[in-house]
């Protein structure tokens, strides 16, 4: 538990540093009340609050509805949103107002500021789960649950024709009981943020080029009050590869790149809007992506911080903690002495980068600046025109990996065994000393065994979860036996009894027994002999130890994860931190996530 609180104060990117007569908002849909953390108390949701120091915090799905066992829990029972104030005042907000509605949902505001509430936004058949209309801070702050997508609805005589129509209604209602009545009339700085649950015309060309159905009506009702849709405004990304194969062009500066709210898929439910007064306020807006929020809900938050607007007086902020947040695993920077390892698998050799030679990859790499990085999938299996390339055939992966690796920075590499269309591939900062390929009937795609930075590295690639051994094994089994395997191999062999510091990663195809309570309150069923060997063999799940046992997914469409850093109590030991990448390259070149540790340098060896 202490060290996952570290970890937070370490990764979390706490967010910026605030001028006094700056104001910080953060809107964040928590999934069941923080359902990921309630069997702590909630202390690492509080401690991650403490860090980021917003002034306003908005609190979607602010009901803890589940206990352990993923049955209901009675409302008496339930700590969010009955005990708001007990865990408000741990993050330093002695203000809380809470939204009454017919819906499961309730939304929660904590500040530093005082709150008033203006009126409920709830009753009636019309709304889902509703919201609130305070003031605080100078601000008209409309904040509200919207129903949430694809929603089947029974008809209601609200809306008659499905969950678009029943949300823009609910969207009409909300516009014509805040800043559309002429009560309000004379006021200014309206806000309106929440999970709100409709899809944006601003991302209209970025559902188009997956030739995704969306239905942009209800936003366009909000938009039609609240002019400026920050996250489309201010977090506009370029489209990899240009838009010629979509016959798209870019006029009138559409967003290309759906800076995406689900930190499992592709989504944006969750707005900041604003009107003119508002935005001229505006300083910065980020989607708030670290360690904590990738792991604690499906949703991301949303920060926003303004200037204060006139004639409203800073409120106090207490001081958090006399030492600064250091993020060690992002834009290259270790602790001196220190290494960094990354295990990424990049989709068919890194296919939705290739037409564009590779350029949007190598900067990445470059920015993230591994010691040691490890591929999985490392066969460039489509020429550029998306023609699958037959197996075996001559491809720029792996045959030009030591060209690519040199564009960033790495001058050594080592391919493992490449008996199909999946080589795992290893380029490294440092001289790689090979030890063995992973290879033979045992495996589907192999792996390699290497010594490199004076660790033992064991990178492997298990076989998908359908596909059956050779011999008849199911899935299951066949994974099980390709990492007794591999174990047996390397890190149990006798001839390599010398070695002190081992790590097995890769892409693993299955998933863990640590992960099998997380499935078992979503009602998942899954098998987890695969790694239960591996548990018994190594001290340390590196990711999610170093993370107090939370669970970072590293799928990127997907609420589990596959992808594994595994090591020995030495190694372990000099870990400093380790994570589950999420960016705005991970969160689109490929359908895993990669995972990163940072260590210290073993004994004997100089970085």
């Amino acid at each position: 538990m202490k060290r996952f609180l570290l970890s937070i104060l370490l990764l979390a990117g706490a967010g910026l540093a605030l001028h006094a007569e700056s104001l910080k908002i953060i809107e964040y849909n928590i999934r069941n009340g923080m359902q990921y953390d309630q069997w702590q108390d909630y202390a690492a949701f509080a401690n991650w609050v403490r860090v980021q120091e917003p002034d306003i915090l908005v609190l979607c799905e602010g009901r803890s509805l589940y206990a352990s066992d993923g049955k209901k829990l009675p409302a008496e029972k339930q700590a969010f949103p009955a005990q708001l104030a007990k865990y408000a005042a741990q993050w330093g907000h002695p203000y809380t107002a809470v939204s009454s509605g017919n819906g499961p949902y309730p939304v929660l505001v904590t500040s530093r500021y005082p709150l008033r509430i203006v009126q409920q936004l709830s009753g009636g058949a019309l709304y889902t789960h509703g919201g609130m209309h305070l003031r605080v801070a100078g601000l008209n702050l409309v904040v509200f649950q919207g129903l949430e997508p694809e929603t089947k609805l029974k008809e209601l005589p609200a809306c008659k024709n499905g969950e678009e129509l029943r949300r823009v209604a609910e969207m009409a209602a909300v516009a014509a009981q805040t800043v559309g009545n002429p009560a309000f009339e004379p006021e200014k700085n309206w806000i309106l943020t929440g999970s709100l649950g409709g899809q944006s015309a601003a991302d209209s060309l970025f559902y188009a080029m997956r030739h995704t159905p969306a239905r942009f009506d209800a936003m366009r009702v909000a938009a039609a009050s609240w002019p400026h849709d920050l996250v489309a405004e201010r977090l506009e990304h370029a489209a990899p590869g240009g838009l010629a194969d979509y016959g798209l062009t870019s006029a009138g500066k559409p967003n290309l790149r759906m800076e995406a709210s689900l930190s499992y898929g592709r989504g944006r439910p969750d707005y900041f809007l604003c009107d003119d007064s508002v935005e001229a306020l505006v300083e910065s807006v980020r989607m708030i992506r670290d360690p904590f929020t990738f792991s604690a809900s499906d949703h991301l938050p949303l920060e926003v911080v303004l200037r204060l607007p006139a004639g409203v007086p800073p409120a106090q902020r207490p001081v958090v903690s006399s030492r600064k947040p250091v993020d060690y695993a992002g834009k290259g920077d270790v602790p001196p002495g220190c290494l960094k390892m990354i295990d990424y698998n990049i989709l068919y050799g890194m296919v939705c980068d290739q037409a564009n030679n590779y350029d949007n990859f190598v900067a990445w790499v470059r920015e993230q600046a591994p010691d040691i990085l490890t591929l999985c999938e490392g066969r460039s299996d489509y020429y550029d025109n998306g023609v699958r390339n037959p197996s075996f055939q001559p491809a720029y992966l792996p045959d030009s990996l030591a060209v690519l690796a040199r564009r960033w920075g790495h001058d050594y590499v080592f391919v493992g065994a490449y008996q199909d269309d999946h080589p795992v591939l290893i380029t490294s900062k440092y001289p790689i000393t090979p030890i063995q390929r992973l290879e033979g009937p045992e495996y589907k795609h192999g792996g390699l065994h290497v010594r490199v930075c004076g660790i033992d590295v064991v990178a492997t690639h298990t076989t998908p979860k359908n596909d059956k051994s050779p011999d008849g094994k199911s899935g299951p089994d066949y994974r099980r036996e390709e990492l007794r395997h591999a174990v047996e191999q390397t890190m149990l062999n006798p001839a390599y009894r010398k070695s002190k510091y081992w790590v097995l990663t890769g892409d693993l195809n299955s998933v863990s027994p640590a992960d099998s309570v997380y499935f078992r309150r979503h009602g998942v069923r899954r098998s987890y002999i695969e790694q239960e060997y591996l548990r018994e063999v190594f001290d340390h799940d590196v990711v999610l130890d170093w993370n107090g046992g939370m669970m970072q997914p590293s799928v990127r469409h997907g609420l589990y994860r596959i992808d594994f850093l595994y090591a020995n109590e030495a190694l372990y030991r000099r870990v400093v931190s380790a994570r589950t990448i999420v960016d705005a390259f991970t969160d689109q070149y490929s359908d895993h996530l990669p995972v990163e540790m940072v260590f210290k340098a073993p004994k004997g060896f100089r970085p």
